[in-house]
């Protein structure tokens, strides 16, 4: 009799699954290197042990992966059992997916910083603005960068797509970013910090200089709230080896978010006011091209994996909250009772959420009807999950309404 059993291969030790019978021999291994699989073998028993019946069986494999989860922290990684067959150069793919995408947000971070870090002065000494109006109009510009995101994440959920949102604004941010490097650079309109005003007259830099500013909040709308989640997307939610490198993932996007704010804050900050403004804010302009360039070159060699518009989330939360005020005088349905059909079908939600047991008002919203679009369990489960985040978000809020003022001193 034949058992799929698995090793586990790592740089120091090769382990076997423990619970193999004895005399049992290896006919065929294969072993993945870095960490990369976790592939199958398969055993031959010698004694003349045979399992008395099916659900022997059963209980033997369960009992195996169990061990597995136990010894290894290896869960539901046995071939045939977690949908994750072992597919050729899958890990150099996605490293070379995340590079393209993690790019794309260090040179964001990169432009945004060596605006935002040094602009207060900018404004003040170059552009000869009192403080108290140079702080409020950063504060502006600043609000606005951090309100379009609202419409670059429903372009994103409802219309067009996360890949195609970030490269439409990120194009939009390179203009801007290249016109503010235009203005300190063109001599008609460029500000010279202490002398007269341009040829052109202050004015229109000004004018020219703050649209250029606002191309680059409405740019930022777009790769805010969309990169990590695109990033998010490279990784097969039913494989529990892809979901670990996820994790990984999300550790470098952060890492690159400081990076960026490191450099920019020590180098690009300190080289706009010892070379000129022109070639500071060059800097992160040409970087960010690069950038735009490695993202595109990532979807010529079809590198990601492309998750289509799933319809705007707060539309959804929308016919949640209307369905448990309607419903709100019926009992409380029994979770397994909940109207909850198939993954992507009467709706283009691609996952499912399991029931959680706070806010369970709102399970009234699931109730089974005949109406055309009912409301399902996992989009009450959504709802549940972002009112649960707005108390951190309001938390959020202090924190940044005490913080923020900090770069406009």
């Amino acid at each position: 009799m034949e058992q799929s059993i698995v090793i586990i291969h790592s740089p120091s030790y090769i382990c076997l699954c423990p619970r193999t019978q004895p005399g049992t021999k290896v006919v065929r291994t294969e072993v993945a290197s870095e960490h990369q699989h976790i592939a199958p073998f398969k055993m031959e028993h010698g004694n003349s042990e045979t399992l008395n019946s099916a659900s022997d069986a059963r209980k033997q494999k369960k009992d195996e992966l169990q061990s597995l989860d136990r010894d290894f922290g290896v869960k539901a990684e046995v071939e045939g059992l977690d949908n994750d067959p072992i597919v050729p150069h899958r890990k150099r793919v996605l490293v070379l997916a995340c590079a393209c995408i993690l790019g794309n947000e260090l040179c964001e971070r990169l432009a945004y910083y060596g605006l935002q870090t040094n602009m207060g002065l900018y404004l003040k000494k170059v552009l000869g603005y009192p403080a108290d109006q140079a702080s409020q109009l950063l504060q502006v510009w600043k609000a606005t960068v951090y309100l379009t995101p609202l419409l670059g994440a429903y372009l994103a959920d409802a219309v067009l797509g996360r890949f195609w949102v970030i490269l439409i604004f990120s194009c939009i941010y390179f203009i801007g970013m290249l016109g503010i490097t235009l203005v300190n650079v063109i001599p008609a309109i460029k500000p010279i910090k202490g002398g007269p005003p341009p040829p052109a007259g202050m004015d229109v830099t000004k004018g020219v200089f703050w649209a250029f500013m606002y191309f680059t909040a409405l740019g930022s709308g777009g790769i805010k709230p969309c990169v990590s989640s695109f990033g998010g997307d490279q990784f097969k939610e039913n494989s529990a080896r892809e979901r670990k490198w996820r994790s990984s993932f999300f550790n470098w996007f952060y890492f690159v978010i400081n990076i960026g704010s490191l450099v920019a804050t020590t180098v690009v900050v300190g080289v706009q006011e010892s070379k000129g403004y022109g070639i500071g804010f060059g800097i992160p302009t040409m970087f960010f091209a690069v950038a735009i360039a490695a993202f595109i070159i990532g979807a010529l060699f079809k590198l990601y994996i492309y998750i289509p518009a799933e319809g705007s989330p707060f539309t959804r939360i929308w016919r949640v909250l209307q369905g448990a005020f309607v419903n709100r005088k019926q009992p409380l349905p029994h979770p397994k009772e909940m109207y909850e059909p198939p993954a992507g079908t009467h709706t283009k939600v691609a996952f499912q959420m399991a029931h959680t047991s706070r806010m369970r008002a709102l399970d009234k919203a699931a109730i089974k009807s005949t109406k055309p679009r009912p409301v399902s369990r996992t989009e009450v489960e959504e709802t549940k999950a972002f009112l649960g985040l707005m108390p951190l978000f309001l938390c959020i809020c202090i924190y940044q309404m005490t913080y923020d003022p900090i770069f406009t001193l």
